[in-house]
């Protein structure tokens, strides 16, 4: 178990990501995970990304390895995608076996940003830094703008080589 508390806020019409984001780390008191309704979490990830957090207290925002099914495979960068490469045949199908074997690993390699299309944020750095800009109501490049702002603030941003999820990639868009 995570740990985790889970609320769902729903909206009676579409707001924006961004607002949408902001409004659960408003409504929160613990870290927050945004997870976008296009990803599909493989086996223990929100537990994983957790127990990052916890492990350094330095890292403020944690993300998975993302697949992206939208035809683009691999996706965080050319070494994760060397990674992710051999388990191409396998993905989506045996996305959890797959996920399974990259979990005995616990790497976590920090990056410049985050995609916020599934990532923990750390509570203490959500004080620190305050939430995402909300003059970028769709969402691309607020997750960059906070991650260098967390950064900015002494705070590690990046991907725990342990968690796997697959993405859609942008559907949320093709449905607005």
């Amino acid at each position: 178990s995570s740990g985790l508390n889970c609320q769902v806020i729903r909206n009676g019409s579409n707001r924006g990501f961004t607002v949408a984001i902001n409004q659960v780390i408003s409504a929160s008191t613990g870290d927050v995970l945004i997870l976008n309704s296009d990803a599909y979490v493989c086996c223990d990830v929100v537990s994983i990304l957790s127990e990052h957090l916890r492990r350094d207290p330095n890292i403020g925002a944690a993300g998975p390895l993302e697949y992206r099914l939208d035809a683009i495979g691999p996706y965080n960068d050319i070494r994760l995608c060397n990674e992710l490469r051999r388990w191409h045949g396998e993905l989506p199908r045996n996305a959890d076996a797959v996920a399974a074997e990259l979990r005995k690993t616990a790497v976590f390699e920090a990056k410049r940003v985050l995609s916020y299309f599934c990532t923990l944020l750390n509570r203490k750095a959500l004080t620190a830094v305050g939430p995402l800009d909300e003059r970028l109501v769709s969402g691309l490049a607020a997750d960059n703008l906070h991650c260098n702002r967390l950064t900015a603030a002494g705070w590690f941003v990046g991907v725990a080589h342990d968690a796997l999820v697959l993405h859609q990639g942008s559907a949320s868009f093709k449905r607005a």
